[in-house]
């Protein structure tokens, strides 16, 4: 290039008028503020999972740590109170942990089944 070239390349460039043919534009790369969008996109997708388990690790060390030390402690001296069930829900807890002899039966027949009873021939 030539001297005079550069010194209209430059008054252009200050005076805010469309660049000549012969510059050369560089594209940068789209940001958010002064954070490349490759970076800003997966920030905020991990960013709320980061700052969760930050929060759930000083809940476990600190808070909860010293609601077990306050019921060990509570266990310990025989302050546990004794909550009195009701038969409905002493039922319900046994029909959850158990199963009724007709169901179980019932599933052990139905497992029974040849590949011809299932196709129906």
């Amino acid at each position: 290039m030539r001297p005079s070239q550069i010194t209209a390349l430059v008054t252009r460039s200050t005076t805010g008028s469309a660049p000549a043919a012969e510059t050369v534009v560089i594209k940068q790369p789209p940001t958010v503020g002064p954070i490349p969008l490759a970076a800003f996109i997966p920030m905020c997708m991990f960013a709320p999972f980061i700052i969760s388990f930050i929060f759930w690790v000083i809940y476990l060390h600190t808070f909860k740590k010293w609601m077990n030390r306050r019921r060990n402690a509570h266990e310990e001296d025989g302050q546990v109170e004794e909550v009195e069930i009701t038969k409905d829900v002493q039922m319900q807890v046994d029909g959850l942990i158990k199963t009724p002899p007709e169901k179980a039966r019932l599933k052990k027949k139905n497992m029974n089944y040849t590949m011809q009873d299932m196709h129906g021939r």
